[in-house]
């Protein structure tokens, strides 16, 4: 395709949107025979005032809009761009909300590596928390907790087995000679 250099006022109508910019002639393609030049007496004579005003073929008619038509896709743009603008708004705060978390991630996670870890000594096991991301740290507590309370119960009363805390009525029968020899002393 051949380069057109277009002058500075074929620039400003196509910046403007002009949908019809002359750009003068093609150039003849290379080894075509060129067209005769025009002899200098045939000039073309200028417009009249009158057929200037005439009104030019008209490029491509639309055909008139269908007004419901029309009014029901401005109502479907308008319920997206709602829907859209809603949309947004929730993106927002979700973007916020995994800020939040993932500032308080790496805090939370050192707790529960302690805490674990903690458990895991008391239960005669060697600390391996520090190695664990939130994820197995998460699986990890799961599986010690219960481990852990059954072995350590803690508050209200203890699920061992108490003792009889009623004294024994029975008297060892030594000390049950000694004290009858005693009362009867006493008399």
């Amino acid at each position: 395709m051949a380069k057109i250099n277009l002058t500075a006022e074929q620039r400003a109508a196509i910046l403007a949107g002009s949908s019809e910019i002359d750009l003068g002639e093609a150039p003849p393609a290379s080894g075509a025979a060129t067209p005769p030049a025009t002899p200098p007496a045939a000039v073309v004579p200028p417009v009249s005032a009158a057929a200037s005003a005439a009104p030019a073929a008209p490029a491509a008619t639309t055909p008139p809009a269908d007004t419901g038509v029309v009014a029901f896709l401005t109502g479907q743009l308008a319920d997206k761009d709602k829907a859209l603008l809603a949309a947004n708004v929730e993106v927002a705060t979700l973007k916020a909300a995994a800020v939040d978390a993932e500032a308080c991630l790496p805090g939370l996670l050192a707790i529960a590596q302690g805490v674990i870890g903690q458990m895991q000594v008391a239960l005669g096991n060697t600390d391996s928390s520090a190695a664990l991301n939130a994820k197995d740290a998460l699986a990890a507590h799961a599986s010690i907790l219960p481990v852990f309370k059954s072995k350590f119960p803690v508050g209200g009363i203890a699920s061992t087995a108490t003792e009889d805390t009623t004294a024994s009525t029975a008297i060892h029968p030594l000390f049950a000679e000694r004290l009858a020899a005693n009362r009867l002393a006493a008399k």
